[in-house]
This record gives C-alpha cells, structure tokens and sequence, in this order.
C-alpha cells in the first residue's frame, strides 16, 4: 500500500505545481526532483509491499517511505501557503527590506528540508537494492513468497447446513441433458461457501452416477494455463498422464477440446478471479457446442466472470441454518441443537452471535470453534466483542486464524492498486450502516484516492468512482441498494459492507496508517497523543463517532502537533437526533491548516457558538466542507476564499442565512443548497451562482432563492435538482430542454398549475425531454383538453403527484408516459371513484403506489394494461371495495404491499383457517405478499 501512498504524493506535488502559486524556480525544481524519486521508488515498493508482511526490515523501509512522502506534502504545501500570505503582503506593503529577508529565509529553510527529504530517500532506495528488493514493472509478482487458498475435491465439509434448494436446482441443471455445452457459475463473497456447495455437488450421488469422467481443479491469483489445463485432463483421463505431461499446448487443447463432446464430463474449475484468466483457458472447452452432456461449474467472487455462464447468486445462511452450524462446530462430538436447551441462554447467545455473523457460513464456522468446550459464561465473554475473535485470531489455532484472514484477504489483495484505499475508506463507516453512495463517491474525490487518469471525455468524477463501486460489488466486497431507474444519475442508492470486512479494512487501515477511528460508544481506537510515538505512528485521516457533550473534556488529551498532521477531520452522524456542541479548544480551525476534508454533522453553532467556524476561510485546501444536520444560523463569509473547495453541503437544519459569497468558489464542481424549508438570504437578493464555471452537480436549487439566469451560465452542468415556483416554470424549462442533462429532477411547488388555457403547463411538463424525474405537489384540477401524447418525455422515468386533486381520471393522460417506470399518486392526488389503467397503458411501469386516495372505490386494469409492472403498493384507500381482475393478468408482479386498509378489505385477500379469501384468486400468482 506504501506504491498506492507514493501515487498520491506525486499525484499532490504535481497538482501544487500547476496551482496558482508562484513558485521559486529552485524550489519547483527540487519538487520535480522529488517527483522523480518517488516515481522511480514506486517501481521498488511493488516488490516490497509483498515482502513487508514476512520481513520486519522491508516493513521498517516501506513505513519510512510512507512518512517521507507525506512529510514531503506538508513541507511544500506549508511553503506554498507562506508565499501566498507574503505575496498578499508584498501587495499591500511594497516590498520592504524586512520581508525579501523574510522570504529568502523561507526558501533557505524549504530547500533544507527537501534536500534531506531526498538524501534519505535515496538511502532508502539504496537499502532496498541491497536487501534484493526489485524494480518490478507493472505488478509482476511472480517470485512473491505468497501462500495461496487450495481446495480438493476429496476434502468434504462434515458440517454442512442449509442450501438443499439450491443443491437440488444445480444437479438439476447438470443432469439435463442439453445438446449444448453449459458453463454454470456460483458467485458470492469470500467465505460464503462457494467451494463447500461446489464439493458438495461434484460429489453428489447423482451427480457422480450421471457423468462419465470428472475434474476439479483450484484457480490460484498466481493463474498458470498449462499447469491447470493438463491437470483437468489427467484427472478426466488418469490413464495417460505421463503422455499428457508431454503435450504441447496445441495438441493439449484440442484433445481436451474434444474430449469433452464425445465424452460426457463433470468439470469444476475453483474459485476463478479474473475473465482474463478464463479467456485464457475457453479455447480448452467447446462452450456453446453441441456434446453428449459435458458441463463445466465455476466458483468466482467476481460477478463478471460469473456472467460467462447460468449465475446463481449465493445467498447468506438463515437464522435457522447459521444456529445449526454454529452447534455443530461448538458440539463436534454430535449433540443435537435441541439438548442444547437444557441451557437455554445458549440458544439466545448462539442466535445472536449468528446475527453478528450475517449469516456468513465461514464466520460462524470459525466462532463455533472458538466455542468448542467452553461453558456459558465463556459464551457470554465472546459474544460481547465477536469481531476481535475473528479479526484478531483470539482463541483460535494458528492455521484457523489463518484461513479466516487468508479467505478475506485474497479480494482484498486481489483489488487493482487505485481501488484498495478506496476500499479501506468504508472503514470508517459504522458497523451495518447503509452508506450514501453519492457521498462516499464525494469523500473518495477529495481525498484524492479517485484518479483522473481514469476519466474519459465527458466523464465526471463520480462516474470513475461509480466504476470503482461496481468493480468492488462485482468482486463480491460489498452489497449495494440500487436506485429506481430515473431517481438519480447513479444506478445506486447505498452500500453496505460485511462487518468481517469491515474489519478488515480497519485492520489494513491502521497497519497502514490510512485511518484512525474513534468510537466514543464503544471506546475503541486511541486517543491522539504523540507521547513515545514517532509522527509516522499516526494516520492522516481522522473519524470520530458516537460523541457528544459528555466527550468534549477526552479531546484535551489529543496532541496538537498530531493535530496539524490530518488531512481529513470526519465527525459522522450522532443517530440518536440530539445535537452536540464544537469539542473544546485543541480542536480549533486555525490548527488545520492543511486539511483537505471537514465534515461536520450534527453539531449545534447556534448562540454564540459560531466562533470556531469564523476561521474555516484559512481551510485553503479544504476540497470538502459538509455541514450535514447541523444547526447553523449563518455560513461564515469566509468561505468564499476556499479557492479549492470542490464539494460544500449545506443541507442543514433550521434557518440558515448564507451570505452571496459563493459564486467566489471557482473549483466547486459539486453543491447542496439546504432544503427548500430552511433558507435565508440577505434582504431581498438571490444567491449568485453565476461564477461556478466548474459545477457539475446541484442539488436543492430553489428558484424563489436562486437567479435562474445564472443556470444558463453553468456549462458544465450535468446533473441538477431543482425547485420551481410556477412563476418560474417556463424559465427552467427552458433551460432544462436546451441543455443536455445527465440528469435532472424536478420539484414543482405552488398553489395551483392551472392556466387559463387549461393545464397547458402539465403539458408542458411532461413534453420537457431531459426530465427524469418529476414531482408535483400542486393543485392541477382539470385534464388538459389538447395534447398530442407522441410528443410526450422519453426520458421521463418517475412521477410523484402530491395534492394534485385531479378531477377526472389521470390515468387516461399518464398511461400515456412511453417510459414511465416508477407512479406514485398521493394525498388527494384523485377526486374520483374510479382509476382505469386501460390496455397497452403504462408499457414500462415497474413501481405503482397509491396513497391515501379517500374518494377512490373503483379500480379497474384491463387486460395488456401494466405488463412490467414488479411492485404493487396501496396504503389508505379507505373506500376502495376490492382489488381489481386484471391483477391475474400481472404474471410479472413480484411483490404486493397492502397497508392501512380496512379489515374488510384485507380479509377478501387473506388466507384464513386454510380458507381463501373471495379476492385471494387474483394475486395466487404473486411470490411476496405483505397485509
């Protein structure tokens, strides 16, 4: 991780050379030099982060590395900021003898310091060559002592739980005899038992009686073609070994080739990471052709590679199974789960360990054989911290130990180099919590760890980093909640990673010195004294959670010279609603110098306690500022002079005045305003935005508060959500319609839409073409009389209708939406009785909820009405008699939720005593359904 650290310095020295700062020549070419010496290292630190974990003196050399190149940072960015304040008081005072003498002084003392910097570089470099530490290029490490994950087909787990349903559908597929070649894939996370269930079907009795000749073979990271190839053959073909040994490639491919269309073999290829790697093997296998019955079964954690072939996803263990399992291997000599209740607190204590474990086969494994003759009160003492069990090795055996870090590491390790501090970052985030994408995304930008050398034209930043989350979820290192299609620009909504994996990433994060985290519920990390502790000790990113007032007086502990070594100050949520106060002086703005992150959540700055904030100006690196919940009557003015500042949230809690300084900010590519409840603004001026030359996303604009014009100005606008009085409409619809969007989603708040030309600005709405997603909370009444629906928004995904008191049946103009997927009509959004959802209406609806619609008794869906449609919701339609007919006819309906509804109501869909409902007929079909 010391090459991923490196990366970044160079990427920074290159950044600050190209600012706007002036620069001595001799300085700028003593931070070239640096840049230099830093790349050539980066080409030595390949080899040397892979030798670190086994050899004490490489780890030594690899953590000094890391310290010069951060100590290289703050050397130049410290100097850069004298030149400013000195060049803005050259300005203002002529240049007096007493500050040339200042300045030179200064460019003595830098020179200094870059030259030691480089001298114990070299040093290093040296060292490293000596040891034997090679110059490898493009991450060849071949020669690597590296121990790598090895399944066998004989080794067959004893304790195996749970997954018949998924073992008898996979036998199935296998004993059916296509005419085609299958490839089968099993996909899941590290330690989910991909290879458990894959052993169990290769050796499956009727699996075993089906095939005529079998093969299992393991894909270790270290892939070598032939060495795996021949093995599938020897062991499909044992009789001619010594002859396969012998083969040249081409001869070895084609017999295997065809081996496998007049044979009908059984072929289970182990734990395969890359596609790269299963190109390489493919010519080997007649996929797509016609055999007498051959198959081939991967196991992958990597969703692409799955996708060569029939996916099945792994599921997670149930409560249930994960209990069973847990028994077993805590009672190995065969105590049944259910003698286990003659102490019965150790079935609640088993259960919730099961829960910690997420229902991963390979975690409750392990703690059971921590459990394995211990008494109820040992029970007691590991359920209350089971992570450090599985995180630490506490109680296990040395090669148990192993295998749970082993199995987790290898994604890990697996991960391409400008992925694994992106990766580590989610460490930072509690323990199951659901992670805003967005924000993360926005996090990962500023600290750097997203780069632009993987940009494309017309490319974001936040699409590289999309790609970095789907390329982790693809490898099995998360799982995500995907949005609605048109509900953002992003295909996610949250993330949420495996507290195993979590783990991990502390674990990694603090061997590395990436990130520290203190938990003041849970009273985990350190405190930040530098007492016997060296500056590399310390991690330049800090996070802070679970704090309030009663904490202020543990932060006198912190040590200020730590202080002004963070590059990144993270206060997340406090979730149980209070709000906290700023914690004490030591944590005071002016100490942060180089900070590049702030986010503050939840703090209160209201009455007098303002003050910490008045110097947030002096942030001149800050990159991101969020003032997430926090209370805060006024935004400092100061803020203005964050020249750098790339992403500001302002979606605070209460009144905020903000005073007209943000059109000053020429990096902001990416702003929330607060929600449209909570502005303020100096008398009657709006906000200028017309300075943000660089903005790329905005969120919250407000047209009563904002200068529409301003919008045309913005070039670089790809993604907006925005608020529009009627008054307004017609000005943001024309912007909407002459820009190409990414994405934008628009609010629409006022008394009334109607116009006297009737309804013509709904019209208007819905023919807009880059709207994607669309809210009205507005009177709109009537119907409008003329409208020619082709002219209808293709793009147009998602409505919401709040309030809109229709009169007559919307559904007549809505149906007509070509690609709506998600309707949600609410609070008197229909007066009427009766909805029809009409034939061929609503082609591509997905999601339809109707809510508190008081009027409506009828609905009727005609047969080839809604034939997408996935979700099904109807919340207090309290005189609605029955569902309607043509729900039979829904044969792709998933899920139906009935909430809040009359007994009455609910008692026609229910099944009662074994008795169905008189309504119970039409949604049988449906395999999810909540009354």
């Amino acid at each position: 991780m010391a090459e991923a650290v490196v990366s970044l310095a160079v990427t920074r020295l290159g950044d600050l050379l190209i600012s706007t700062v002036q620069f001595p020549s001799q300085v700028r070419n003593q931070v070239e030099d640096i840049q230099t010496e830093l790349t050539r290292m980066q080409c030595f630190l390949a080899d040397a982060d892979k030798r670190q974990g086994s050899d004490s003196r490489v780890r030594s050399w690899v953590s000094e590395i890391r310290d010069l190149a951060h100590q290289t940072e703050d050397v130049i960015e410290i100097y850069a900021l004298q030149v400013e304040k000195k060049t803005s008081r050259f300005q203002e005072f002529s240049r007096s003898l007493d500050c040339i003498m200042c300045q030179c002084a200064s460019l003595y003392k830098v020179g200094k310091e870059i030259d030691i910097i480089k001298y114990k570089l070299s040093s290093v470099t040296t060292s490293l060559q000596t040891y034997g530490v090679r110059a490898l290029e493009g991450g060849d490490y071949s020669n690597s002592k590296k121990l790598e994950r090895i399944s066998y087909s004989h080794l067959i787990e004893r304790d195996f739980v749970g997954m018949e349903e998924e073992i008898e559908i996979l036998v199935s597929h296998l004993k059916n005899k296509r005419d085609v070649f299958e490839v089968i894939s099993i996909w899941g996370m590290g330690g989910q038992g991909k290879t458990t269930l894959a052993n169990k079907i290769y050796n499956h009795i009727e699996v075993r009686a089906h095939f005529q000749a079998f093969a299992w073979v393991c894909i270790t990271q270290q892939f070598d073609r032939e060495k795996v190839l021949k093995s599938i053959f020897k062991e499909l073909v044992p009789g001619r070994r010594e002859e396969i040994s012998n083969m040249e490639d081409s001869e070895l491919v084609r017999e295997l080739y065809n081996l496998q269309k007049d044979t009908m073999c059984m072929i289970v290829v182990d734990d395969i990471w890359t596609l790269a790697a299963w190109e390489c093997i493919r010519p080997a296998f007649p996929v797509g052709e016609e055999t007498i019955g051959s198959k081939i079964l991967l196991t992958t954690r990597i969703g692409s590679v799955a996708g060569v072939g029939s996916m099945y996803k792994l599921r997670s263990l149930t409560e249930k199974e994960g209990l069973l399992l847990l028994f077993r291997k805590a009672f190995p000599e065969g105590v049944d789960a259910k003698e286990t209740r003659t102490v019965p607190e150790i079935e609640d204590i088993g259960r919730n360990m099961v829960q910690k474990c997420q229902g991963l086969p390979l975690a409750i494994s392990t703690i059971g054989g921590i459990l394995k003759g211990k008494v109820l009160r040992d029970w007691e003492l590991i359920n209350k911290d089971i992570s450090q069990y599985l995180s630490r090795g506490e109680g296990l055996k040395e090669d148990e130990y192993f295998k749970v870090r082993q199995v987790l590491a290898l994604s890990y390790d697996n991960l391409p180099l400008c992925m694994r501090h992106c990766f580590l970052y989610l460490g930072n985030f509690k323990e199951d919590e659901k992670i805003y994408v967005e924000e993360l995304y926005l996090l990962w930008i500023a600290e750097g760890l997203v780069t632009s050398n993987d940009q494309t034209e017309g490319e974001m930043m936040l699409d590289v980093a999309e790609r970095y989350m789907v390329e982790m979820v693809q490898r099995s290192l998360l799982e995500v909640d995907q949005r609605d299609v048109g509900e953002s620009w992003s295909i996610f909504r949250t993330c949420r990673v495996h507290d195993l994996i979590r783990d991990m990433c502390l674990s990694k994060g603090k061997e590395e010195n990436f990130l520290n985290l203190i938990d003041f519920q849970h009273r985990n990390g350190m405190l930040l004294s530098s007492e016997s502790k060296s500056r590399r000790d310390f991690a330049r990113i800090l996070s802070i959670y679970s704090y309030d007032d009663s904490h202020r007086s543990s932060f006198d502990a912190f040590d200020e010279n730590v202080i002004r070594q963070l590059r990144s100050l993270l206060f997340f949520r406090n979730y149980n609603g209070s709000r906290r106060e700023w914690p004490g002086k030591i944590l005071c703005l002016k100490k942060f110098k180089l900070l590049r992150v702030l986010m503050l959540t939840d703090f209160d700055f209201r009455n007098g306690t303002l003050l910490p904030l008045k110097r947030v100006g002096k942030l001149v690196y800050l990159k991101y500022l969020s003032f997430l919940n926090c209370s805060l009557e006024e935004l400092p003015s100061s803020i203005g002079k964050l020249k750098n500042l790339q992403t500001l949230d302002l979606r605070v809690r209460g009144d905020i005045n903000i005073p007209n300084v943000l059109w000053k900010l020429k990096q902001l590519k990416h702003l929330y305003l607060p929600l449209h409840k909570n502005r303020k603004l100096d008398k009657v001026k709006k906000l200028r935005l017309d300075g943000l030359n660089d903005l790329e996303l905005i969120r919250y604009f407000d047209t009563t508060f904002c200068e529409t014009n301003d919008l045309m100005k913005l070039r670089k606008l790809q993604v907006f959500h925005g608020r529009v009085i009627v008054k307004d409409l017609q000005e943001l619809v024309s912007f909407i319609s002459s820009n190409l969007l990414r994405h934008s989603t628009l609010d629409v708040k006022d008394s009334s839409l109607c116009s006297e030309d009737g309804n013509s600005r709904l019209v208007q709405l819905l023919e807009c073409p880059f709207i994607n997603s669309l809210w009205i909370d507005a009177h709109v009444g009537t119907l409008p009389k003329n409208y020619d629906h082709s002219h209808f928004s293709q793009f147009l995904t998602r409505i919401v209708m709040v309030k809109c008191e229709f009169e007559e049946d919307p559904m007549i103009l809505l149906e007509k939406l070509p690609n709506l997927q998600t309707l949600q009509m609410a609070n008197n959004s229909y007066l009427g009785k009766e909805l029809v959802c009409s034939a061929m209406g609503f082609p591509q609806l997905k999601k339809l909820w109707l809510h508190r619609l008081p009027h409506l008794t009828t609905w009727r869906v005609d047969g080839g009405a809604m034939s997408n449609i996935s979700s099904l919701q109807i919340n207090k339609c309290l005189n609605l008699v029955m569902l309607p007919h043509g729900l039979r006819f829904l044969l792709v309906l998933k899920e139906l939720l009935i909430v809040n509804m009359p007994e009455t109501f609910k008692d026609r869909v229910r099944v009662i005593g074994g008795v169905e409902g008189e309504d119970f007929y039409k949604i049988r079909h449906i395999p999810y359904i909540s009354i």
